[in-house]
Order: C-alpha cells, then structure tokens, then sequence
C-alpha cells in the first residue's frame, strides 16, 4: 500500500506506506461510533472519538487490547472515569458535531473533527486534526473543555500498544532508558519545552503551547480478552 485516502461516508482516513500504516476515526452527526453488540466488542465506546492506530510491523495492538485502559484509546481526548456505556443503543445520534472531514492529494493528507458526542455519558468538547506526510504524523487538539460536573482526569492519549523493546525519552534532563522488562510509571508536570519518548520505531514529540503534565506507563499488565468479548476465554 502507497496512499493516503479519506473515506468521506464514515469520517474515517487511512495514511499507508511500505513501512508504516495509520488509521484515524471520527466522528460526525452524520456517522456513527463503532458497534457494540450483546457481549460483543463492549469497549469500543471511545474507539470512534479521534482515535489514532499506527502500525509499523502489523503486531502493535495484537496482544494490546485484553490490557488496555479502554478510556485511554490511541488519539482520543477522554475523560477517565468508571461506568463506560457497554451497549450501543440504536436509533440515537452519536454526534452533535456537523464538522468533520478531511482531504489528500493522495501523498499528504489533513483532518480534523469537532469532537462533541451526544450521550450523557460524555461531557469532552475539543477540537482535533491530523497531517500525513510519508512517515511524519503531526496531532493537534485545541479547545478541550468540558460540559458538565467533572469526574476524572481528562486525558489525551498518544499510544498505548504492546511493549516490545526498551523505552527512551527526554524531558529535559538528558536522555533515560527504561529497559525491556522493568516497569516504570511516570509523572512529569508543568512541561513547558518540547520533549520525545520512542519505544518500538515509534518516536513522539511532544511540543507544549502551555505548561501541561505528561504520564508514562512502562509496565508488564495482566487481563483477559473476555473484558473485550464476553464469548471469548478469560485468559
């Protein structure tokens, strides 16, 4: 695969190369989220919102899911908190939102999405885009508030695959390595520079436009596929 394309009837883009793929979905009151059945796929509620999934070699996500923190989703602006909707209801609108789109020349592409989900149950209001360009990836969101009583952190998650190789990053005070097999979980607050992270040919540069706090999850995870479909076995 060699090239970028918007699929305008579901807001969705996908950015192929040889050595790198991308898909972005978003979301509009004229689409919808992805299903959710009886059992079934029951944590795809954020799935829809923004999410980016990059892959490189085809495994990143392969063994990631059963351990996921699924209020955590790839390229999504959340909110973490409990009592995820784990059924899809029909016949009601996913989205408030008319603006949602994107265009390519088939090499480049650009998207972006007013991010504002019509259930109860989300209270995030942002605006997201996204720019291709052969391996570069760049993410945007501006704009994030809530509507509502807060309760939990909002998060907006860069990655959160498999772990397969060690963990580098800068935020400022030189270069650190977190080995394969070590766990490390991280708090930096108050970023002000830009700083980068790499883990499995995937490096992330973080550029601030005002002080923000940053978490780094490096851990080994346990958790059973059944959390993702309740026909599937727990281990």
């Amino acid at each position: 695969l060699d090239n970028s394309k918007v699929f305008f009837s579901s807001d969705m883009m996908v950015h192929a190369r040889p050595d790198n793929h991308v898909v972005v979905k978003m979301l509009s009151d004229r689409t919808a989220s992805l299903e959710m059945g009886i059992g079934l796929e029951t944590q795809n509620y954020h799935v829809g919102d923004g999410s980016v999934l990059m892959r490189i070699e085809g495994h990143e996500f392969e063994k990631a899911f059963a351990t996921s923190v699924m209020t955590s989703v790839p390229g999504t602006t959340a909110e973490q908190k409990t009592g995820m909707p784990t059924q899809a209801r029909t016949g009601t609108t996913n989205s408030n939102n008319s603006f949602a789109g994107g265009v390519t020349d088939g090499r480049s592409m650009v998207g972006a999405f007013d991010l504002n989900k019509a259930q109860a149950y989300s209270t995030i209001r942002a605006n997201k885009s996204y720019f291709f360009h052969d391996d570069i990836y760049g993410f945007m969101g501006s704009g994030i508030r809530q509507d509502g009583t807060v309760n939990g952190e909002i998060w907006t998650t860069l990655n959160q695959v498999e772990r397969r190789t060690d963990v580098t990053y800068n935020v400022g005070s030189g270069n650190v390595v977190v080995p394969l097999g070590r766990n490390s979980v991280r708090n930096f607050n108050d970023i002000e520079k830009p700083v980068w992270f790499f883990q499995d040919g995937f490096g992330y540069i973080i550029v601030p436009q005002s002080p923000i706090d940053l978490k780094m999850w490096a851990e080994v995870r346990t958790g059973s596929w059944r959390l993702v479909n309740s026909r599937d076995s727990a281990s």
